[in-house]
C-alpha cells in the first residue's frame, strides 16, 4: 500500500511539473543513456549480461503534426558474454540507427509508437573485425515536457536481430533522453 500511495504521489508531481504540448515542429537533439540487452540464448547456450548502462545521443526532425524521424541515432554500451564458465566482455557499437516516431500530438504528455532500423557492430576482445548485423526494432515511449524547450523521453525499444555469428535472435533496450528542441 505505501508504494501505491508513493506511486501516485510521483506521478501527480510529474504532471505538475509537465505542462502544455509536445508538436513544435523543428530539430532536436537528444542525449541519454540506455540499457540494453539480448533475451534468450544463442549458438551453444551463449547469453549476455549487460554491465552498466550505455550511452546515446540523437538527431530527429519534428513535423508538428504527429511525426518525427529520428535521422541519425549513435549508441555505445557494454556487455558480458557467457558460455558455461566463460565470461568475455564485448563492446556493442551501433554508428548508426533512424527510427519513425508517431505521436500523439493532442495530447498533454503523449505516448509515442516507433518503428525503426539498427546497424550494431559487436567487438569481442582479440578479433580484428567486428561481428555486424542489423536489427529492426519497435516499440513505444512516453514523452514529458518540462519546458518549452526540454523534454524527458522514456523509450522501450525491442528488437528482431536478422543476423549476427553467435544466434541471438531477440532483445530489448530501454532508454532515458533529455530531448532538447532546437
Amino acid at each position: 500500500m505505501k508504494r501505491f500511495i508513493l506511486t501516485i504521489i510521483g506521478i501527480s508531481m510529474i504532471n505538475l511539473l509537465c505542462f502544455s504540448q509536445y508538436n513544435n515542429a523543428g530539430f532536436i537533439f537528444s542525449g541519454g543513456i540506455n540499457y540494453s540487452k539480448y533475451l534468450g540464448k544463442g549458438e551453444g547456450g551463449n547469453y549476455f549480461v549487460p554491465k552498466s548502462p550505455g550511452v546515446q545521443l540523437e538527431a530527429t526532425i519534428n513535423t508538428g503534426n504527429g511525426i518525427e524521424w529520428i535521422w541519425w541515432g549513435f549508441s555505445y554500451y557494454g556487455s558480458d558474454n557467457y558460455v558455461g564458465e566463460d565470461k568475455v566482455s564485448v563492446k556493442f557499437l551501433i554508428p548508426y540507427y533512424t527510427e519513425l516516431l508517431v505521436y500523439q500530438k493532442t495530447k498533454k504528455n503523449p505516448l509515442f509508437f516507433i518503428v525503426g532500423y539498427d546497424y550494431t557492430m559487436m567487438k569481442f576482445p582479440g578479433l580484428s573485425k567486428s561481428d555486424s548485423h542489423h536489427n529492426i526494432s519497435f516499440g513505444g515511449g512516453w514523452n514529458l515536457k518540462l519546458s518549452d524547450k526540454i523534454f524527458l523521453q522514456f523509450k522501450l525499444k525491442p528488437y528482431l536481430i536478422i543476423d549476427n555469428s553467435i544466434g541471438q535472435g531477440f532483445g530489448i533496450n530501454s532508454l532515458l533522453n533529455l530531448h532538447l528542441d532546437l
